[in-house]
């Protein structure tokens, strides 16, 4: 069955892909199941099935363990996380007044009629160099207390590495 090539470029436009030699042109949009598209659409609503099907039974396990490995790990990822949240902290506050003194300096600066971007790094310096022995202090500390709470869990589970 040989088809115009009228019949094939609508053909190809309509669906995107080269005619079927055993399809007839009566009507394009009456396909059985096995078109490519329906084929197409049943596997994407398969794989979504089981991805969420797989999600659920991930989000179904419990998240305690008797294992020690487990504990431990679980134990010291609240340690970091800990730490971590302190060291957030003094950030924050050392980056707030490292700002509030450039914003100063760059609007004393314009004010006068100076260079503000000179003026704010400057001052931002300053404050910096200022407040670094603080900072370093506190994060010190903070470091001291997760390193200690580190190695009271290793000494709570002796048998597990990691």
């Amino acid at each position: 069955m040989n088809r115009s090539t009228e019949e094939q470029t609508t053909h190809v436009k309509y669906l995107g892909f080269p005619p079927h030699p055993g399809l007839g042109t009566s009507n394009l949009r009456s396909r059985s199941t096995t078109h490519p598209k329906a084929l197409m659409k049943k596997h994407i609503l398969l794989i979504a099935t089981l991805l969420a099907a797989l999600c659920g039974s991930v989000q179904a396990q419990s998240t305690t363990s008797n294992d020690p490995i487990v504990q431990m790990r679980t134990e010291q990822r609240a340690v970091d996380k800990t730490y971590s949240d302190k060291k957030k902290a003094l950030d924050s506050q050392r980056k707030t007044k490292v700002k509030a003194a450039g914003d100063e300096a760059a609007a004393a600066a314009k004010a006068k009629g100076g260079d503000p971007a000179v003026a704010r790094r400057s001052a931002e310096s300053k404050v910096k160099s200022a407040t670094k022995g603080d900072y370093d202090t506190e994060l010190k500390a903070a470091k001291k207390e997760r390193d200690t709470a580190k190695a009271d869990i290793k000494k709570k589970y002796p048998n597990a590495k990691g």
